[in-house]
């Protein structure tokens, strides 16, 4: 029922192999719908991303991964995970294709309790590309590469922005991670417990083991350390919206790693954290 950004983790076999190598992961947890588009199966397709789902399988198959802002594409009858943070995202081949369906599928919707009312206005491409813009990257302790080929595509993208008219500055991504703790480390993880306590309770069996140990330590929280957490959001909001305010656009690697399967087997819950690190 609940899958991971590395998309090994799923009650259903075979597992999606990643388009270009069956040794590493396709990425998840929507994998299936990221290799549909990138084998050349559908033109696009739809996920989800709480955290990643999304943007790491497309990553992982070299094809483009829209997540909207909340509340723009409905969420009625999506399996929830953590319900304020879910969203419906977009795999395509181009970001153009990405941008029209998310645009055609943006509606209010009030049977979800997080919809937009704005949702109908909802269009990611400029109508004006800017001639200028400011562009923020990670400072140099923040940029977490592990391969050499990724860091090498990281700075050629750079390159382009920079040819296009970005000025590019560098700020800490320290409140951002802090602010990640929270949602699968700290008390906000209850949230996930909320979505799916019954399934816990009634049929342990139907959630994957490592899904159903992160659901388990949820319940070591209580109501005040979930307030306490949210006086914490509160401050790190604020310093995050001020970093936010030096650019127009925040470019960073969508995951800091491509691991292999068995590596993801063999250490689950290190490597799915890594694998979040930007896209949470």
């Amino acid at each position: 029922l609940f899958g991971t950004p590395y998309g090994e983790r799923t009650p259903t076999r075979p597992v999606a192999n990643n388009a270009f190598s069956a040794e590493h992961v396709p990425g998840g947890s929507s994998s299936g719908s990221a290799v549909a588009v990138a084998r050349g199966f559908v033109s696009f397709a739809l996920g989800t991303d709480t955290a990643g789902s999304g943007r790491v399988p497309a990553a992982f198959n070299n094809v483009v991964g829209l997540k909207p802002t909340r509340g723009m594409l409905s969420t009625q009858g999506v399996i929830p995970a953590c319900r304020s943070l879910d969203c419906i995202s977009v795999f395509a081949l181009t970001v153009d294709d990405a941008a029209e369906v998310a645009q055609r599928m943006a509606e209010f919707d009030p049977r979800d309790p997080y919809a937009r009312a704005d949702a109908v206005r909802f269009d990611p491409r400029p109508s004006t590309p800017p001639l200028q813009f400011r562009c923020a990257v990670p400072v140099a302790d923040d940029l977490i590469i592990h391969e050499p080929a990724a860091r090498e595509t990281f700075a050629r993208a750079l390159e382009t922005v920079a040819a296009i008219g970005g000025r590019i500055s560098e700020l800490s991504l320290a409140p951002f991670w802090e602010t990640a703790e929270l949602l699968y480390q700290g008390p906000f993880v209850c949230e996930r417990l909320e979505a799916s306590a019954a399934i816990l309770e009634r049929e342990p069996a139907a959630l994957h083991p490592v899904i159903a140990e992160i659901l388990r330590g949820a319940q070591r929280f209580g109501a005040l350390d979930v307030h306490q957490a949210y006086a914490r959001l509160a401050r790190l909001r604020r310093e995050c919206h001020a970093l936010l305010d030096r650019a127009e656009l925040l470019l960073v690697p969508s995951t800091s790693c491509f691991p292999r399967v068995a590596d993801v087997l063999a250490e689950p819950l290190a490597i799915n954290s890594e694998l979040g690190r930007y896209t949470n």
